[in-house]
């Protein structure tokens, strides 16, 4: 009788395991998937999955191709631990994340954060978060995304291809470039297809994304291949409007690709000769051997490039602005009083401030940014605009101007002018400005937040 008792108590202790265990098992279009469990600070419970394949890896003759759906697995994933970060700088990385993590080619994974057990039939909005403050560099591991999905919103974060790998174009069908934008994409189609087993609603996407990334987001408005996968965009810092967004004339991609290729020793007889040298070259030979990009593209020598009709990008972003040809899903733009202070921080001393010299060659270098014509002009005006004739010796005002003038130009001014095309085009249009800087802080006072 105490024998059967047991039993009895094994198999019910047993069946309770077996249920706590499957809520956490997933079917997607591609196998199965066994997430967990992660306990908040506020005593909540989310449920996460981790190092998904949205995509089939990138490698071998597949370096410099667009994205393709996964393959399908027959066992059961195990969906606990974040996958490889995609190539980089490692010692960039590392800094900023304190500490070390795997890199891999093999790197197009999401990650899913819940919360836990949804009503029947009941589906949280979806926020896809890209991350990528320069188009270089970036990892999913900067961004927890538990405290949002406290907040009844699935979570998805996005590895995608970066700098060379995620960039390169040849201008021609050798490279056609924006792989990076195109694996965002495949990543979208793919929670189309899955998130609502997660808990989450196909139709109330919204993408989010910072600085490169808020770039990224916002081409997204403007690409008719992310047509109808999204439904709302959050851009920070960034816009399809700055002129790190896109490469655009004089400049040409196929130009950085020979610089790489000439450096790695490949023949630049014919844009094949370069990819088809390129490919054989090692993730880190790549990552490790520095192209001169354009003094602009201060978000990285390899960037997203204008690919012409039918393409990712068909024409610059001004000329689909001004055609009225982007998506009028609900947008939020918005920056930090400071951002401008990251252009400025590789100055040596300039926690300290700016000298009147340093100040007459940091306008002289805005203004050759623009035709020769009015180049004068232009400096004036940004000498009016941002001079404190009450400190005009003062070394911190005249930093403190510098990065107002740097944050106008590499975000506000194309942020208000897409924010305002998107509100006369019919869309609503949100804006923020944060100037608090929290106490954790890590970043010197002067850069704000």
């Amino acid at each position: 009788m105490k024998a059967l008792g047991a039993l009895c108590l094994f198999v019910l202790v047993s069946s309770c395991l077996s249920e706590e265990d499957d809520k956490f098992k997933v079917k997607t279009k591609y196998g199965d998937v066994h997430g967990f469990e992660i306990e908040t600070k506020s005593d909540k419970h989310i449920h996460a999955w981790f190092g998904i394949p949205y995509a089939e890896p990138p490698v071998g003759e597949l370096r410099f191709t667009e994205a393709r759906p996964p393959k399908k697995w027959d066992d059961v994933r195990d969906a606990t631990q974040f996958a490889a970060d995609c190539p980089q700088d490692k010692d960039r990385l590392e800094k900023i994340m304190n500490g070390t993590h795997a890199m891999s080619e093999d790197c197009l994974y999401l990650n899913i954060y819940a919360p836990e057990d949804p009503e029947e039939g009941h589906r949280h909005p979806v926020i896809v978060v890209f991350p990528g403050a320069q188009y270089d560099w970036g990892t999913v591991r900067a961004f927890d995304g538990t405290a949002m999905a406290e907040q009844e919103v699935v979570v998805v974060t996005v590895n995608y291809r970066m700098g060379v790998f995620g960039f390169l174009s040849t201008d021609d069908d050798e490279a056609l470039g924006n792989y990076g934008m195109l694996d965002q994409i495949e990543a979208l189609k793919w929670i189309q297809d899955n998130i609502a087993r997660f808990g989450g609603d196909p139709k109330r996407v919204t993408l989010m994304g910072a600085a490169a990334a808020g770039n990224l987001v916002s081409l997204h408005l403007i690409s008719p291949y992310s047509e109808g996968l999204f439904h709302g965009a959050i851009i920070s810092g960034g816009g399809m409007m700055s002129p790190t967004a896109v490469l655009l004339p004089p400049y040409k991609a196929v130009d950085l690709a020979k610089e790489l290729a000439e450096k790695l020793e490949c023949s630049t007889e014919s844009t094949a000769d370069i990819v088809s040298c390129l490919r054989e070259k090692t993730a880190d030979e790549l990552v490790e051997t520095k192209v001169t990009g354009p003094a602009m593209m201060v978000m990285g020598a390899f960037s997203p490039t204008i690919d012409g009709p039918g393409g990712v990008i068909a024409a610059s972003p001004r000329v689909m602005i001004e055609n009225n040809q982007f998506s009028k899903v609900p947008i939020m733009v918005g920056t930090t009083d400071k951002w401008g202070s990251g252009a400025l921080r590789e100055i040596k001393g300039i926690e300290f401030g700016m000298s009147s010299d340093m100040n007459d060659d940091g306008r002289k270098l805005f203004a050759e940014r623009y035709p020769e014509g009015p180049r004068q002009f232009i400096s004036d005006l940004i000498n009016f605009e941002y001079t404190d004739f009450r400190r005009l010796h003062d070394p911190a005002a005249i930093r403190d101007n510098m990065i107002r003038a740097a944050g106008d130009y590499y975000v506000n001014s194309g942020m208000v002018f897409q924010a305002a095309a998107h509100a006369a085009a019919g869309g609503d249009v949100y804006m923020y400005e944060f100037h608090h800087v929290s106490e954790n802080n890590p970043r010197p006072s002067w850069m704000g937040e």
